[in-house]
């Protein structure tokens, strides 16, 4: 993997981390509005929680790949 591919992977992390925060957004929003019904239905009935938490677990390990990555052309290119 090179530069241009981990920052083409970097861009679409932060594309899902847009979408995570859009999620919470909505879930606040409805909290706001004191509409406990669709907080409960987002984040329980959807599988909501567990959607978002894959999804983290998911980026965590993305990120670590592609820090790895990086760590590795550093050596490369070092010797």
């Amino acid at each position: 993997m090179n530069k241009s591919e981990i920052a083409r992977n970097l861009t679409v992390i932060s594309s899902r981390l847009g979408l995570i925060g859009n999620f919470i957004e909505s879930v606040q929003y409805d909290s706001a509005k004191k509409d406990d019904y669709a907080v409960m239905y987002v984040l329980f009935n959807r599988g909501g929680l567990d959607n978002l938490t894959n999804s983290l677990d998911d980026i965590r390990e993305q990120v670590q790949m592609l820090s790895d990555n990086l760590v590795d052309i550093d050596e490369v290119q070092n010797d």
